[in-house]
């Protein structure tokens, strides 16, 4: 929890790179935590990486299909 709150507010202080590098770690670790792979496809999103960003996007998609809730932030 304190890993996504962190990696939500470099993302939200603009600082993209470095919540993208935070998401990573945690989805080396986590690769199905549908919270870290919305978060790095936001980050992939804001760097302007569009065919990454649209990657991972589909696999936030493919991990959050059975959520009964949808987010608009990592954290």
């Amino acid at each position: 929890m304190v890993r996504q709150t962190l990696e939500a507010v470099l993302l939200q202080a603009n600082r993209p790179a470095q919540a993208e590098q935070a998401y990573l770690e945690n989805v080396a670790e986590y690769p199905e935590n549908g919270w870290s792979l919305y978060g790095l496809a936001q980050s992939l999103w804001a760097e302007g990486k569009t065919q990454e960003a649209q990657q991972v996007q589909t696999q936030f998609e493919q991990a959050w299909r059975d959520a009964d809730a949808s987010i608009t932030t990592s954290r």
